[in-house]
Order: structure tokens, then sequence, then C-alpha cells
């Protein structure tokens, strides 16, 4: 989640309940869960730009390939 959002009441009401969720799993506690959270949306970016990264290669070459 980004620090930017972290502010915002719905997106605390939103962790909030998520942690909740995650501690009804069997978690210790909430901040554990909230940090699992974190971490959660962390390797989703991470991934988005992973991929977005493929794609920018990726289309790089077919344009280079086209004019060259």
């Amino acid at each position: 989640m980004p620090r930017s959002l972290e502010g915002v009441p719905y997106v605390k009401y939103i962790l909030l309940l998520r942690a909740v969720e995650r501690k009804a799993k069997g978690h210790v506690n909430v901040a554990d869960a909230e940090a699992n959270e974190q971490r959660d949306y962390l390797v989703q970016f991470a991934c988005i730009f992973v991929l977005c990264s493929c794609i920018q290669w990726a289309l790089a070459n077919c344009i280079c390939a086209k004019y060259t």
C-alpha cells in the first residue's frame, strides 16, 4: 500500500478488515497481519513492475526490428 494512501480513512478501514480477517485465519496478532498485508502489496507492485518492463522491452525490440 503506498504510504500516501494510508491516511485515507477508507483505506485504513479496508486494511483493518483484512488484518482482522488474517487474524481469524490464525495469525498471532493484528500487527503481523498488517505487515503481511503490506508485503502482499509490495509483491503485487513488483510483479506489475516486472510485467510492464517485459512488455516495454518486447515493444522496443519489435520497433527496432521493424526499422532496422
